[in-house]
């Protein structure tokens, strides 16, 4: 009779943990999942984004699974792979990938510019003066990377002539800077500010670039028009609230505004001028 029950117990106890692993799976494909890529550190990247997650889990009534990656490339895997449902990335990579991917541009927000950075005593005054200094960017690849090598393209500088160092993000950028290991740094306002605030310093701005299309919140094209419109609608709101407001605060009052696919016209241009091709 004791074995009997016994094995009565494992049966109740193992069809109960196949339920429960059959509906946490369920669970999981119910969930969206929310993609950023790491132009900041990996702590402050969750402190500004996991609460837009939770935003549009509340809203949407279902899981919106916040998630990152350590890497610029990495995070370009993702997007290649199709595996963000949601994800907020840079300009380029919605024209050199994401568009190509599926990926359908929501919300956008002020045109994004780099500013190239140096010390407070520094004697550089133009970006002419970088002709055989070290100039911090972040990853390879990255908006303001890309940006800041169209510049000095403009100036008929290249790599040739100023040596590039590539960081894994901005704030790394600009510890190089602050440690001198670098001449000069090229980051976005947003990620100087936060630096700056947190470090206490204050550097001097050498330059700014051109502006560009933002970075910008895209869809999976699987997911419904319906949702995509929910989502959209959601993400908009983030402007006029201060919950979640973290995105909103980050960027300090900056304007989210609907993003198109034509915003983004001529990035791929700009590419080739910052690798150094004839156009």
């Amino acid at each position: 009779l004791i074995a009997n029950i016994r094995f009565f117990l494992l049966f109740v106890l193992s069809i109960s943990l196949n339920f429960s692993a059959a509906l946490a799976a369920h669970h999981e494909d119910q969930a969206y999942r929310f993609a950023v890529f790491p132009f900041i550190s990996a702590s402050r990247l969750e402190a500004v984004f996991a609460p837009v997650a939770a935003h549009l889990s509340h809203s949407l009534g279902r899981p919106v699974l916040y998630q990152s990656s350590k890497s610029f490339d990495s995070f370009k895997q993702l997007l290649l792979e199709g595996k963000p449902d949601i994800a907020f990335i840079q300009p380029f990579d919605y024209a050199l990938i994401a568009k190509q991917q599926g990926y359908v541009p929501l919300v956008g927000s002020q045109r994004l510019l780099s500013v190239i950075l140096t010390h407070q005593d520094s004697d550089l005054i133009d970006l002419k003066q970088l002709r055989g200094k070290r100039l911090g960017l972040p990853p390879q690849g990255a908006a303001i990377s890309i940006l800041a090598k169209a510049t000095l393209g403009d100036i008929g500088l290249s790599s040739q002539d100023v040596d590039l160092r590539h960081f894994k993000n901005h704030s790394a950028c600009m510890q190089q800077l602050l440690t001198r290991r670098v001449d000069a740094c090229a980051t976005a306002p947003g990620p100087r500010r936060v630096y700056e605030g947190k470090m206490h310093v204050q550097f001097k701005q050498l330059a700014q670039t051109k502006t560009i299309p933002s970075s910008l919140f895209v869809v999976n094209s699987r997911i419904s028009e319906q949702q995509r419109d929910l989502i959209r609608a959601d993400l908009l709101a983030l402007r006029e609230s201060s919950k979640p407001g973290v995105y909103y605060n980050y960027s300090e009052g900056t304007l989210l505004v609907e993003a198109f696919d034509s915003d983004y016209d001529g990035l791929l241009e700009m590419v080739g001028k910052a690798e150094g091709k004839k156009q």
